[in-house]
This record gives C-alpha cells, sequence and structure tokens, in this order.
C-alpha cells in the first residue's frame, strides 16, 4: 500500500491492512540541524521524503487551504524584518474604525510562532476586531498551493488541509491572549460573544469552500492546539463542541476525514472530545510529557475515531531515557498501538526536537519493522 493508503486505512478501515503505521513531522528537525550543519552525514544530502522513507515515517504536508477577503474598507499592511533567524512580523490592519497592530516572531528553524503583541489592547479594539470580521466578504479556496502539494508529495503521503480554525483559538492566539479572553468575557459579555458568532460565520465559510472544491486531498486537521490547561471543560462545552459540530458536519457532507490537533493536556476533555463529531485526535502527547497514556486515550475514545501519536518528543533527547529503557517504550508502545484498532504511531506534538538523536529514530524504525514481522 502506498503511504497515503495506509493513512487512509486508519480513517476509512484497514481492509485487510494490519501493519502498524508511523508518520512524524521531520520538517523543522532537518531546517534545524540544516541550518547549523549538523545533519548526520548519512542525510545530509537526502531530499526529506527519502529521509521519511529510511526511518519508516509517511510523510505529511500541512497548509492553509483557505484565504479570507475583507471588503475594501479595510487595508492590511505586513511589515517583516529578520533577525538572524528570527523573522519578526508586525501587522497593521486599518478600518473605518480605527486600527489594530499585532506582532509575531518565528524562528526560520524551529517554526514556532510566538505572538509578541496581541491585537486588541484594550475593549474599545473588541469594536475595531468587530469591524473587520462583519467586513468579512468572500472566502477563496487556495486551490493552487492544495494541487501544487498533492503533486509533490503524491501518493507517497498525505496532505494535511488547514486554515481553519476555532474562533476561541483566534481570541487566544492574535486578538487578546487567553488571559485577557477570560477578563474581557466577565466584563463584556455581550461584545465578546457577538465577535465570537461573527467570527464563527467566517469559519463555517471557510468549511463550506473546502467541502465543495474539487481536491484529492481528503483529511483536514483543525490546528486549534487542544490543551485543557487553557481550555477547560466548561469552556470546551461552550465555546468548541458546537462549533466543532457546525464545522465538522459541513466537512463530512464533502467527503472529507477531520482531526483535531490536541498537543496539550487533555485528560480533563477525553469524555468531551467525541462530541466533537471529529474522526480522530493527533499529536497526542502522552506521560511524562503530556498528562495521560496513550492506553488511556485509545480506551476513553470510540473505536471509530483514530489516535495519532503516542511518543512524547522529550524523550528522543540523548540520555532522556538511556537507550534500553527508550527501546522498551517504544516496543511497549508499538506492540499496544498495532494490537488495536485505527492508532497512527507518531511524535507526540508532531515537531521533533533538534537535539534529537537521529540514532533514535532509527531505532524506532527497527522496532516497528520487528513488530510488523519485517524483519
Amino acid at each position: 500500500m502506498t503511504g497515503n493508503e495506509q493513512i487512509k486505512s486508519m480513517f476509512y478501515g484497514r481492509s485487510g491492512y494490519r501493519d502498524l503505521p508511523m508518520s512524524c513531522d521531520l520538517y523543522w528537525w532537518h531546517e534545524g540541524l540544516a541550518h547549523e550543519n549538523k545533519l548526520p552525514e548519512e542525510i545530509r544530502e537526502k531530499p526529506i521524503f527519502d529521509i521519511h522513507r529510511m526511518i519508516g515515517s509517511i510523510p505529511w504536508h500541512k497548509l492553509d487551504c483557505v484565504n479570507i477577503i475583507y471588503d475594501q474598507s479595510v487595508k492590511i499592511d505586513v511589515q517583516t524584518k529578520m533577525n538572524g533567524i528570527i523573522r519578526d512580523v508586525r501587522t497593521t490592519i486599518t478600518t473605518p474604525a480605527g486600527s489594530l497592530t499585532g506582532r509575531y516572531t518565528r524562528s526560520e528553524t524551529l517554526g514556532h510562532r510566538d505572538m509578541i503583541e496581541q491585537y486588541v489592547k484594550t475593549p474599545d479594539d473588541l469594536k475595531i476586531a468587530q469591524y473587520l470580521w462583519d467586513a468579512f466578504e468572500r472566502i477563496e479556496p487556495a486551490t493552487g498551493p492544495v494541487e501544487a502539494a498533492e503533486k509533490m508529495i503524491g501518493e507517497q503521503g498525505v496532505i494535511w488541509l488547514c486554515g481553519i480554525r476555532n474562533p476561541l483559538n483566534v481570541f487566544f492566539r492574535e486578538l487578546v491572549g487567553f488571559e485577557q479572553f477570560i477578563f474581557l468575557l466577565s466584563d463584556y459579555p455581550a461584545i465578546v460573544r457577538r465577535l465570537f458568532d461573527t467570527i464563527e460565520r467566517a469559519t463555517v465559510e471557510m468549511a463550506r469552500a473546502v467541502a465543495a472544491a474539487g481536491w484529492k486531498s481528503w483529511l483536514v486537521m483543525l490546528a486549534d492546539c487542544i490543551d485543557a490547561s487553557l481550555m477547560s471543560p466548561p469552556i470546551f462545552k461552550e465555546f468548541c463542541i458546537p462549533h466543532y459540530q457546525r464545522i465538522i458536519d459541513i466537512l463530512h457532507a464533502g467527503g472529507k476525514k477531520v482531526i483535531i490537533h490536541t498537543d496539550g493536556y487533555i485528560r480533563p476533555l477525553l469524555d468531551l472530545l467525541p462530541q466533537t463529531h471529529a474522526d480522530g485526535i493527533e499529536a497526542v502527547t502522552p506521560k511524562p510529557q503530556g498528562d495521560v497514556t496513550l492506553e488511556e486515550v485509545r480506551d476513553a475514545l470510540p473505536e471509530q475515531m483514530t489516535v495519532w501519536g503516542g511518543i512524547p518528543s522529550s524523550i528522543l533527547a540523548e540520555g532522556m531515557p538511556d537507550d534500553e529503557e527508550f527501546a522498551d517504550f517504544i516496543t511497549r508502545t508499538a506492540v499496544y498501538a498495532k494490537a488495536n484498532q485505527k492508532i497512527i504511531l507518531g511524535i507526540g506534538d508532531m515537531a521533533v526536537p533538534s537535539e534529537m538523536v537521529w540514532n533514535r529514530l532509527k531505532l524506532i524504525h527497527s522496532v516497528l519493522h520487528k513488530v510488523n514481522g519485517q524483519a
């Protein structure tokens, strides 16, 4: 089976396929070590897809597949500066109601995006944000980039269609941040809820655009970084579940499968995640990095939900734990995962750390070979 078929079988049924697939993100690890000229010699000149094959990992490629178009009253100015490997991006949004400015930095080798300056700094800024989202005109599917990605990866891997985000995540990551969201929700509930509903109307249109697009790509990833330390069960029930049900039902009607990015603490949310209508969760990060075990996640979720993850990235660093303990953990995890339905083995937070030892990824491959009866 091709890589795409292997991943697809974990969502549509195995159809006789019994091997345990592994799929993890090597991009930022590769970029970081390449920038520092520290890539192991045996892979220094190899394309990243070849490196995936060397460790038995099915590659995936994610991209934002929708663009928001505002009416002509909205002007957006983006200024970018480079400070070494750090990209510093300042965006000013000008509307007839006033202006908003936000700023983030991103490491060119680690991929982490840090919001340095939130767009909404005062309660009055909420009115400007409301104007901005009221000025949303239409959604344009990013057909050119998606089709180029499909051509690039072919059947050897899978495309993750991204860009549809929970309005709560927009508040947390861009508009106000977690702490200020809670304060503003308490002090100005009507204003905050109106803005939430307006943003959600745009995300519903995004889902409709993706559902109607005639792409081969079939997997939508909702990159909302679910973490119970930020989203308590009451917050998740009120602001996440109805939203997910709405957009996931639209995507299902368009023939898409949907996964939610759950790279944080999820134990308090395990009973709620099935209510989202999602087909699976990915970036599942077990102990000691997360707050659950792979077994606890699999047991808590219904059989039809796919679990993607299972290896905490923290144990890939040299000496954390030692090689023998590492091999034992990977073996136990792989044996369990293969014996259970709909588990795709992957690095928990899907971003392999730069300090990771190359030999540990090869060891994972060796263990999978044995567990899958290929050696």
